[in-house]
């Protein structure tokens, strides 16, 4: 992630986006120190920590969602639609 958008960026997001982004931020970090896939298979969630990224993980849908929403709207205005 690139820290300085982070620095611009942080006031605009939530405590639990800012350390959503913080642990995607070290996944990344690690993938590239390692030069290898961080295998996070036998990673196991503690229960409150896994209430927090099902929450994280819900509200990026939900904001994915929306976008497309929009965007479908412009499609349609400009008669983009096959």
């Amino acid at each position: 992630m690139d820290e300085e958008w982070m620095k611009e960026n942080k006031a605009f997001l939530s405590r639990q986006e800012g350390e959503f982004l913080k642990v995607i931020d070290i996944l990344n970090k690690y993938k590239t120190d390692r030069g290898s896939v961080v295998d996070l298979t036998n990673y196991e969630l503690s229960e409150n920590n896994r209430e927090k990224l099902k929450f994280m993980f819900d509200e990026m849908e939900k904001l994915l969602d929306e976008q497309k929403q929009e965007l479908l709207k412009v499609k349609r205005l400009y008669k983009l639609e096959e």
